[in-house]
């Protein structure tokens, strides 16, 4: 096997559930041992609590969390070579920088120095990347309103000003958190060209999904 780590990464929206659902039906079909990680799977090695030992609004708080996080993905990484099965996991990878980088207003510099420090732990495994990416970000998130409910919709737009990204930008409201997701997409992309090994991007825009490679 060449590979024995899938990761399918994107915004919300993007398609990443159906994509990495797609692949394990086909491990399946072809006979291939293998485990799909859903995002929020309980107790997922990497995702459950993850950013979790400390503050997240402060540089110096993320600079201390790093390292653990890091570990997280070696253990993961032990664990898959151990398994001899292909890994598929969705979500986990560019999220965290909506999610924790983004609030923190942490440095680009540092956020890529991150990226490049996970891709030297998963080295061993040989990972694929799969970058799902859509053409206009707000009318995805706003797409999706409908099915996801309106949790998920104040999940999106409530309270900006935990983003640092935000406030520090002067950003305002919707406009504001939409800008925000743009950025976040526009950098998941600047840091995939960066990755060295194997890697795809399929643009999902209008609900299509393309093949892979």
């Amino acid at each position: 096997m060449d590979t024995q780590l899938v990761i399918v990464t994107g915004m919300s929206g993007a398609g990443k559930s159906s994509t990495a659902k797609g692949l394990a039906r086909q491990c399946r079909l072809n006979g291939i041992p293998h485990r799909w990680m859903e995002e929020e799977v309980r107790n997922h090695p990497v995702r459950a609590g993850e950013f979790g030992g400390g503050g997240l609004r402060e540089e110096a708080e993320l600079d201390r969390q790093v390292p653990e996080m890091l570990t997280r993905w070696e253990r993961l990484v032990r664990r898959i070579r151990r398994s001899r099965r292909l890994y598929i996991l969705e979500g986990v990878f560019y999220q965290n920088i909506i999610r924790y980088f983004f609030v923190a207003d942490y440095p680009p510099a540092k956020i890529a120095a991150y990226y490049d420090a996970l891709l030297e732990r998963l080295a061993p495994v040989r990972p694929l990347i799969v970058f799902l990416r859509r053409a206009d970000v707000r009318a995805t998130l706003e797409g999706m309103y409908p099915t996801r409910g309106t949790r998920w919709k104040h999940v999106i737009l409530d309270h900006p000003e935990e983003y640092r990204y935000i406030t520090n930008r002067g950003l305002q409201g919707e406009e504001g958190v939409y800008a925000m997701w743009q950025a976040y997409q526009d950098l998941a992309e600047a840091l995939f060209e960066r990755i060295p090994g194997r890697k795809v991007r399929i643009d999902t825009s209008g609900g299509r999904l393309g093949g892979l490679p």
